[in-house]
């Protein structure tokens, strides 16, 4: 056997190794998407600035505890001090920053939770804000990047949404479907990141082209998030008139 290819061959069993350990561990991770389906459903009827506010306190306590859940739970002092409102992971700008450092989540889902983040403030400190017709929330959402923007317009590609019917969907149904994609990829981010570095791993390789090889082997939560965001979407989009069902 030539030494280049056994040495791969090589390469490939010691790969397999750590990302079936990776595998099992997310696999253990205990999160209800239905939980999560549930939750942004029950928001449909709710009033723009209600769905800003309480749609981002979800997004921020998963996020918690999440981050909760790579912690040291004998740490002293207890995990609560760090949260606590005086603990250095007080706020949700903290938690933030801390998962983005640490190379928890990507690039695009840091700039996603921050944009969030400053809509919700919007909302929540000035009193006559109206809704998402606001030109500073507009500029906000106006600010989404790739990949969250590019899977919207996907999305409503296969909807078969015209370019003249995607101008007319409302800033707000804009805003709840971003909310959906960016929640959902942090989740999947948080879940599997923070296991993989401990490991040796890259941080994302549990959401790249590399683990396909294993896809029998990976973990039913990563799936079952994916399937929920897009049921998700779906119907948010069939509950709005956007699309009929039938569609």
């Amino acid at each position: 056997m030539d030494k280049l290819v056994r040495l791969e061959e090589i390469k490939g069993t010691i790969e397999k190794v750590y990302i079936s350990s990776l595998f099992k561990q997310i696999s253990r991770v205990d999160f209800d998407c239905n939980e999560m389906k549930q939750f942004f459903l029950s928001l449909q009827n709710e009033s723009d600035r209600a769905l800003s506010i309480v749609s981002f306190s979800y997004i921020d306590k998963t996020m918690e505890d999440l981050i909760r859940q790579e912690m040291d739970p004998n740490l002293i002092g207890g995990l609560d001090s760090l949260f606590n409102p005086f603990g250095p992971l007080a706020t949700s700008s903290s938690r933030i920053k801390l998962a983005a450092a640490m190379h928890w989540i990507s690039y695009s889902t840091h700039r996603g939770l921050e944009l969030l983040r400053k809509i919700r403030n919007e909302f929540s400190h000035k009193p006559f804000l109206i809704g998402f017709e606001n030109e500073t929330v507009q500029n906000f959402l106006k600010s989404f990047k790739k990949p969250f923007v590019n899977i919207e317009k996907e999305i409503f590609e296969k909807c078969s949404l015209s370019t003249k019917e995607q101008k007319k969907i409302p800033m707000r149904l804009i805003f709840y479907i971003r909310t959906v994609l960016i929640c959902h990829q942090m989740i999947r981010e948080l879940i599997s990141a923070p296991k993989a570095i401990r490991i040796g791993l890259p941080p994302f390789i549990a959401l790249g082209s590399r683990t396909k090889r294993y896809k029998s082997e990976e973990p039913k939560l990563m799936d079952d998030l994916v399937h929920c965001a897009s049921k998700l979407v779906l119907e948010i989009l069939e509950e709005n008139k956007i699309i009929s069902p039938e569609e």
